[in-house]
């Protein structure tokens, strides 16, 4: 399981918290990506159907477990090639959320905004058993994990906050 030092135990300031919070966290310790195209559209990862996986066949960002002694940041841009093999500088990705994978584990999980710059017919899927590119009216049909629709949910209000009051940081 993967898990770093206490320094690790909470999000820092440049992460928004999103979703039910909890000050006592379990030792999961996650990076995910956040990718977006330039028209707005994510891309999620559709969760393999197999035994033992956590939250089979459910659509996600990529993303996995920080290593012991791993910087998120680090983590964030191995997950991404590793899953995708798209390969992006870590300054690529910037902190954006942060949100609890629920009950029973409570886990704290780093989400990175990546400005999602090449073709997705380049990706090698590595994990999972597809990924697509969706809308907000499209993801409201999938069948997303309960913490990452909060995220998603956020990103959308965030960005239509933006498109209302332009001279406003979310």
């Amino acid at each position: 399981m993967p898990y770093t030092s206490d320094a690790m135990a909470q999000p820092g300031p440049e992460f928004q918290r999103v979703g039910p919070w909890r000050d006592q966290l379990g030792p999961y310790r996650g990076a995910l990506t956040l990718p977006v195209t330039d028209d707005g559209r994510v891309l999620l990862q559709l969760r393999d159907d197999i035994p033992g996986i956590i939250k089979p066949g459910m659509w996600c960002f990529f993303g996995g477990g920080i290593e012991t002694g791993e910087d998120p940041h680090d983590a964030v841009a191995r997950e991404f090639e590793e899953e995708t093999g798209l390969s992006y500088p870590k300054s690529s990705f910037a902190p954006k959320y942060a949100v609890l994978n629920g009950e029973p584990s409570w886990g704290l999980l780093r989400v990175y905004q990546l400005r999602l710059d090449r073709h997705v017919n380049r990706i090698v899927l590595n994990e999972g058993s597809g990924f697509g590119l969706c809308t907000q009216n499209q993801a409201v049909k999938l069948d997303i994990i309960p913490s990452i629709r909060s995220v998603l949910d956020k990103f959308w209000a965030d960005r239509d906050e933006l498109r209302r009051n332009p001279g406003h940081d979310t």
